[in-house]
């Protein structure tokens, strides 16, 4: 499917559905997806230098330096690429990062994708109820999520569910592909968005009858290539139906 069509695809099967006297479901995945996470990402490098290193210390120029930058998904990773070159620095560095980055304190960083909160606000207008599915971890994450879901403007209600990461559930792939098997008594899943193709390809091989949707924010060095069927999205702009 080109991606000019996949926003009027989503739409004419929400309508069906609905016509059916069924209900909808579109899952949506939050970090790199409805949200860009890089704020965050930077605002916690900033703060894991000064933790781990202290105020005077070697990495401080180099930190700044990429933060003025794109993150890659790993932003540790951009630190490497950049030149920092002290691998056991590095390895504390993202340790002090990643537990920082898998709580609710930062999250009010996160800001909305251009235009994610039209098109969730049309979908659910037109009658689609929307499953935030995400990765995070709901013991540490729930507060935070809730709140950055409220702020930025998208929908949150018995239409609009929030679906974490139990703690004790070992990876994303495996989590996302067990609640959309219990999605799937309650309506037909008619469309996925995600950022990460490992998650996207195992979810589009389960669901076969959904629209597959990658947004172009980066992924994990190890993710493979999208699925044949995959769209590749620009961004949000490609699934925004104008009115007819």
């Amino acid at each position: 499917m080109d991606r000019r069509d996949v926003g009027r695809e989503i739409a004419n099967r929400i309508e069906r559905a609905r016509e059916a006297g069924l209900t909808p479901v579109i899952l949506l995945d939050l970090d790199g997806t409805l949200f860009d996470n890089a704020p965050r990402s930077r605002a916690i490098l900033r703060d894991a230098v000064l933790a781990r290193f202290g105020p005077v210390n070697p990495f401080a120029e180099l930190v700044t330096e990429v933060c003025a930058g794109e993150l890659e998904y790993d932003p540790i990773d951009s630190l490497r690429r950049a030149g920092l070159d002290d691998e056991d620095a590095a390895l504390a560095l993202r340790e002090e990062w990643a537990r920082r980055f898998f709580r609710s304190d930062y999250l009010d960083r996160d800001t909305a994708q251009a235009g994610a909160i039209d098109v969730v606000r049309a979908w659910r207008a037109a009658g689609a109820r929307l499953v935030y599915l995400t990765g995070r971890d709901a013991p540490e994450m729930e507060p935070g999520t809730r709140a950055s879901l409220l702020g930025a403007g998208f929908p949150l209600d018995a239409a609009a569910e929030l679906r974490l990461r139990p703690h004790d559930h070992p990876d994303d792939v495996s989590f996302k592909c067990d609640v959309a098997r219990e999605l799937l008594d309650e309506g037909p899943i008619v469309a996925i968005v995600e950022n990460d193709p490992r998650v996207l390809n195992a979810l589009a091989d389960l669901l076969p009858e959904a629209v597959p949707a990658l947004m172009p924010t980066g992924a994990p060095a190890s993710a493979p290539p999208p699925a044949a069927r995959v769209v590749l999205l620009r961004g949000f702009a490609d699934l925004l139906v104008a009115p007819v």
